[in-house]
């Protein structure tokens, strides 16, 4: 499920104050569901702002999960701040404008 190849880390996080984040293997419209309900409530837990999620496992990201980190974003109020993309979800962020997700900008 998750090739090695050509993935690459952008940024580097890790120890305890960063847990495993629900953001791995593939975000898309068959997995966004429970997607969505696993990051609720890794974000609602933390007390950070802006709440750091490691995608080291992220392999996929298509546009129904940037959606849905928008509306996490919007319904617990905190900033979001997305590491350790790999090139290729970091691409789609590009894209469609979002890359505020990858800063704790937003």
């Amino acid at each position: 499920m998750y090739g090695a190849g050509a993935l690459r880390r952008v940024a580097a996080v890790s120890g305890p104050k960063h847990p495993a984040s629900p953001l791995r293997g593939e975000v898309d419209l068959a997995t966004v569901d429970r997607v969505r309900e696993e990051l609720l409530a890794y974000v609602r837990a933390s007390s950070d702002d802006p709440v750091v999620i490691d995608c080291s496992e992220l392999d996929f990201i298509g546009s129904t999960g940037i959606g849905m980190l928008l509306g996490v974003r919007r319904e617990t109020s905190k900033r979001l701040s997305l590491v350790n993309l790999n090139e290729r979800c970091r691409r789609v962020f590009e894209i469609t404008g979002m890359e505020e997700l990858l800063d704790g900008s937003s």
